[in-house]
């Protein structure tokens, strides 16, 4: 098991780690998902400023270069008793919606969706009982990659 930092349930840095997830879940961090922080102004809308949220990603990669592997390939290598435990630090009904927006806009940044990205996306979904009609009018790439 990977030994993780704790957050508050519901707090803007929990919610933050798992953007850090869909932002890393292909294993590394394009310019294009970059700017989707920025223009979809991610920090204030966790409630956070953008230095804290770098902060969170950075220790997000931290805990994860602590696993056995010491080798982040992407999430389709994330033990499922981990990615369960981030989800279910975030519970607000309504910050699960906001994450998971979030989240699909990241994952679609860079126009290919992989295996981890899509399994990020669709554990959350299933994990939070959101329907995936929830996110947008019409299913994204993710959505028929899962």
């Amino acid at each position: 098991m990977i030994p993780m930092r704790s957050y508050p349930r519901n707090s803007p840095e929990a919610a933050a780690r798992i953007v850090a997830l869909a932002l890393l879940a292909d294993g590394h961090l394009c310019d294009r998902e970059m700017s989707v922080l920025n223009r979809w102004d991610v920090a204030s809308q966790l409630g956070l400023t953008p230095i804290r949220l770098q902060h969170v990603v950075r220790e997000f990669c931290e805990d994860m270069q602590q696993s056995e592997r010491l080798h982040w390939s992407g999430a389709e290598a994330l033990e499922d008793g981990v990615l369960q435990g981030l989800l279910a630090d975030v519970s607000d009904p309504t910050l699960r919606l906001v994450v998971l927006r979030l989240c699909a806009q990241i994952v679609e940044a860079d126009g290919r969706v992989t295996e981890g990205e899509s399994r990020v996306m669709a554990v959350a979904c299933a994990h939070w009982g959101v329907l995936r009609e929830a996110l947008a009018p019409e299913p994204e790439t993710w959505l028929r990659a899962a």
